[in-house]
Order: structure tokens, then sequence, then C-alpha cells
């Protein structure tokens, strides 16, 4: 039959009235939430009594049967307790769990970097630090994202003049001191022909269009807002007034 003993919370002090059932188990207190192994308590040595006088023989009565008390669980003296509310839970088990090392608290995974509860980071094991920024305007947003826009028209444009350029070289070279005329062959024969500055025309594109597209990704997609801007210290003072 399981036995009741009281135990006090090592936290705060609370009266736990437990059963010998729990023995060894984590439990939560209610009062605090604080966390403790219950620890078998020590026996008290058996207080020395007088010895009774000698008393006359007697006729042996047959001793009476006392019925005996269900064995209660856990539950039912948790029940009983004297304000009727349960003034302790049993602790999950969290063996195996990973905790930040930092608050203590629990991480999504064991493979997570950064403590969700605290910031800590685990590989350079320093806490991220809060710093108070003012709120982006749109018009800071639209600033620091026009000269990716520019670029992005730029190619576009870049582009188009390029082609147009290839389709009209040969015309724009023709008559001029780029060609020879044979006179023995009777046909005109190019010093220097349309398809190197066609080749040329295309490689200058392709170089201009790969950096400015580059600058363009960047500022529009992996870093699209401009640099936070940390409010000062005068300037909360002066906020704090204000309101």
């Amino acid at each position: 039959m399981a036995s009741t003993f009281v135990i006090a919370c090592p936290d705060c002090g609370k009266q736990i009235k437990v059963t010998t059932d729990v023995v060894g188990k984590k439990i939560r207190c209610k009062e605090c939430s604080g966390v403790f192994v219950v620890r078998q308590p020590k026996e008290q040595p058996p207080e020395k009594k007088p010895t009774p006088k000698p008393k006359p023989i007697a006729a042996k009565e047959a001793p009476k049967e006392t019925p005996k008390a269900p064995r209660q669980t856990v539950e039912q003296m948790q029940e009983e307790d004297d304000d009727g509310k349960t003034p302790y839970t049993l602790a999950k088990d969290d063996t195996g769990v990973a905790r930040c090392p930092n608050c203590v608290q629990e991480l999504e995974s064991r493979d997570a970097r950064i403590c969700l509860h605290c910031g800590f980071d685990m590989q350079t094991r320093k806490r991220a630090e809060l710093q108070a920024v003012y709120e982006h305007t749109g018009e800071e947003k639209f600033v620091w994202r026009l000269p990716g826009i520019l670029c992005v028209v730029g190619i576009v444009i870049l582009v188009t003049v390029s082609i147009l350029c290839m389709y009209w070289t040969e015309y724009w070279m023709k008559e001029g001191w780029f060609q020879s005329d044979d006179v023995s062959q009777g046909k005109t024969v190019w010093l220097i022909r349309p398809g190197c500055f066609m080749l040329f025309n295309g490689m200058l594109t392709l170089f201009l269009c790969y950096h400015m597209g580059r600058f363009a990704y960047k500022r529009l997609v992996v870093n699209n807002l401009p640099p936070e801007r940390a409010i000062e210290k005068d300037d909360e003072d002066d906020y704090e007034d204000d309101d």
C-alpha cells in the first residue's frame, strides 16, 4: 500500500503531500512552477516509550479484524488535498530534449542554431543584441530600390540597342573604308568584316548586362530594404516626452 508523506518545495517552501509512488520522479509545484525530484524521506528513530507495567493475565480475546482500506492511486491522493486542488503535477520526462545553454528553454530541434527565446547563437556562443530602430518609410524603400529598377530598365534598353546595331552593322559599313575594290576580280573585299563588330557588340552587351543584373538582383531580391537606423538615446527621450 502506498504511504503518503509531506515534502517542501525547494523554491517556494510550499508543503506538498505526495505518495511513495512518485519517489524518484520529477514533479512541478503549481505554486511557483518549480521542478524538482521527489526524494525518499529519512526515517526518524523510534521514540523510546516507557515500559508498560505488567497486567494481570486475562483470557485471550480473538483480535478484531479491521477492514483494510482500498489502495489509493496518485490521482486519488491528489484529489484529497486540503485545499481541494492538486498542489503538484508530474513533470514531463525531458531526457534527450535539446535545450539552450543560455536560457535552458527547449529548442526547435537539435540542429537549431538560434534560440527563439533569447536569441543565443549556438555556433558563435553569443547572444543577439536587440536594438531599437526606426521603421522604414515608403519613400526610403523606393529610393533604396530605385538603382535596381534603373538597372533592369537599362538592361532592356541595352539589349534592344545591341540587336538593332547588329542588324544595321553591315549596312553602315558598306561603301566605306572597311571595303576595298579588287579591280582584277571585279568584286568588293572587306578589310574588316561586319562579324567582328557584331561579336564585339555582343560580348560588351553580355558583360554589361551581367553586372547590371547582378546588382539589380541584390538590391531588389536579396537586400531589398535600406539599412536600419538606430534610435539614439536623445531621440527616445524626445519621443517619450511627446507621449
